[in-house]
């Protein structure tokens, strides 16, 4: 390398090399071109009320009896409104880690806490947990605290909740949306109707039969 060229490490740590007809000022706009631009990703919400998933929900509120003051956790939310949209933005609390999120979900008049599921803390339980693709993990104890007796879990399989939950003590499967939520034949099953194993799979050792198929537990707590 010439003794008149400069070597300069950009902010990932690369090095380019500056020749000597430059300045500082057109050392800083050659090493801002060559620099990689980070695509700077948009949140915004989503759900629309006149989406599958909706309409899912709707019909299983009025299926299960839920009513309209019926206190909701959704863990894992994201930016997605699509379950205040079903039972009342001031019924719903999102549990999402991501504060960036959730900053957008409290300026656009939704309920949100940032921080894991596991680590959330409600004042009072819920009637419902609703998870749609959540991430953390459910235990007994967090039940426990979360969740009325009775209470009413909705969650997809895609993560492996509804594997999970089809074993944990207190937990009934007590209906399914089958075999995709999000599909125009989806319908609602319910008792002996369900069908055989939909909460098979979400280990690391076996793929969801249904990822997307939705389950309903029942908790009453031993």
């Amino acid at each position: 390398m010439s003794s008149q060229q400069v070597p300069h490490p950009d902010q990932d740590g690369r090095t380019f090399i500056a020749g000597p007809g430059l300045n500082e000022a057109g050392r800083a706009r050659l090493f801002g071109v060559f620099q990689a631009e980070r695509p700077v990703e948009k949140v915004e919400l989503y759900g629309d009320k006149e989406s599958r998933k909706v309409q899912v929900l709707r019909d299983l509120k009025e299926t299960l009896g839920l009513t309209d003051t019926a206190q909701i956790v959704y863990p894992g939310s994201s930016t997605d409104v699509s379950v205040a949209r079903v039972f009342g933005q001031d019924n719903v609390t999102h549990v999402e880690p991501d504060e960036g999120r959730c900053k957008l979900l409290i300026g656009s008049g939704y309920r949100a806490i940032a921080t894991r599921i596991e680590d959330y803390q409600p004042e009072q339980p819920a009637d419902v947990i609703v998870a749609f693709n959540s991430y953390g993990e459910l235990t007994p104890d967090i039940l426990q605290g979360m969740l009325n007796p009775g209470g009413v879990v909705i969650a997809n399989n895609y993560t492996g909740w509804a594997h999970d939950l089809a074993r944990m003590p207190g937990m009934e499967l007590i209906a399914a949306v089958w075999p995709d939520y999000d599909r125009e034949d989806a319908a609602i099953y319910r008792g002996e109707d369900i069908p055989e194993d939909i909460a098979v799979g979400g280990t690391t050792e076996e793929e969801p039969r249904y990822p997307d198929a939705l389950c309903v537990f029942r908790f009453a707590p031993i």
